[in-house]
């Protein structure tokens, strides 16, 4: 009560005080052969405690009509108490690996506004059980009672399809959701299903759908693209021409990895052709950034018409790579494969003055062998094998 109606209150009894005590005044009622005469102030307090009495009856019986709504109400959240209990056991069941237990916690929830925690709990339950038919029954039925949660369904559904190597399957079950830059567990998971795809299509379909979110998921973004690429490039005829046409199409970082380049390499050593495209590549992947693992590919051309002009162009690197092992192995055996024996021997024993290695004794074995030294051919394949 504010201080403002409690004086007014006091006035007014004040007032009424006032009045009484210069005219007291008196009540009379008359019914029949009944008279009640009494002064005025007492019928006045009469009448405050009639009201008061009447008024705490009302409430009494308020309160003894609403008991049983009361009750009910009062057992209802008791029971959903208990309930909220129950479903916890569960959770704190399956974070400790007890799936059972939770299995059989969830089962005794039974209040409505648990329904859906019910079965979304029994159906995690199920799945590390190893009872996939139970499991999906209850994500259905989870489904049925809030159907908003189709999304978050399918990304857990793929989530325990890829572990089972089902690939075709959580790739499509991502694919029903909606992706979002704000949810990269989805876009991660379609990355790596679609790369044990076999179907060039789907692959294509999901790469231009990730391709909006490749910063967001690079590593997973780039080894899809190389697995669609390599599936591509395995699948091409060998023809020289189209394999040029696929290299021409690769994307700029492709033809700076290793990988790519060393299949490039590969496919294009049959052919006299394709060993021309093959030298030059060479040159310029190693003048742009030197690579020993490069240099042994000079030996594999053998159908250029012009050999001193690859040995030419070994030497050249032998300049600012004068202690490089592997470079002079490769001028070695590059000389004998070309019969320059005296280059030949004077690379391959400098060679194993910077490393010793089983592939330049076995190549200084040959070069005795032509030069019809048996016993220091002997003497260098003896040594290819002990080392």
């Amino acid at each position: 009560m504010s201080y403002s109606r409690l004086l007014v209150y006091l006035v007014l009894a004040i007032a009424a005080g006032i009045a009484l005590s210069i005219d007291p005044g008196y009540m009379l009622i008359r019914y029949q052969s009944w008279v009640i005469e009494a002064p005025l102030w007492l019928a006045l307090l009469l009448s405050f405690l009639a009201i008061f009495c009447l008024r705490l009856l009302c409430r009494v019986l308020g309160r003894i009509i609403s008991m049983p709504r009361y009750i009910k109400h009062w057992h209802a959240e008791h029971q959903q108490k208990t309930q909220k209990k129950q479903v916890l056991h569960g959770i704190y069941a399956l974070l400790a690996g007890n799936p059972t237990q939770a299995q059989k916690d969830f089962s005794a929830v039974t209040h409505e506004n648990f329904s859906l925690t019910h079965h979304l709990g029994l159906a995690l339950a199920a799945h590390d059980l190893g009872q996939a038919t139970a499991r999906d029954q209850y994500i259905n039925k989870a489904l049925q009672i809030d159907p908003q949660l189709h999304a978050a369904s399918c990304y857990l559904k793929a989530q325990w399809a890829y572990p089972a190597q089902e690939y075709d399957k959580a790739a499509d079950l991502i694919l029903e959701m909606p992706l979002s830059a704000k949810n990269m567990g989805p876009l991660i998971l379609l990355a790596r299903s679609a790369m044990h795809l076999n179907n060039d299509e789907q692959q294509t379909h999901i790469l231009s759908l990730l391709k909006p979110y490749q910063h967001l998921i690079h590593i997973e973004y780039h080894s899809l693209m190389h697995k669609h690429y390599l599936q591509k490039w395995q699948k091409l005829e060998n023809s020289l021409e189209e394999q040029r046409h696929f290299w021409k199409k690769l994307p700029d970082d492709f033809k700076d990895d290793p990988i790519w380049q060393e299949h490039y390499l590969n496919a294009l050593m049959p052919t006299l052709e394709g060993q021309k495209i093959a030298e030059k590549c060479l040159k310029d992947w190693l003048h742009k950034q030197w690579d020993e693992k490069w240099i042994p590919y000079y030996t594999k051309m053998t159908q250029l018409p012009h050999p001193e002009h690859q040995l030419q162009q070994l030497e050249a690197w032998l300049q600012p790579h004068s202690d490089n092992a592997v470079l002079l192995r490769v001028l070695g055996e590059f000389c004998l494969k070309h019969e320059y024996w005296g280059k030949a021997q004077q690379y391959l024993q400098l060679s194993l003055t910077k490393q010793a290695d089983p592939k330049t004794y076995r190549l200084l074995g040959l070069y005795y062998a032509k030069q019809n030294v048996p016993q220091k051919s002997l003497e260098y394949y003896q040594k290819a094998v002990c080392e």
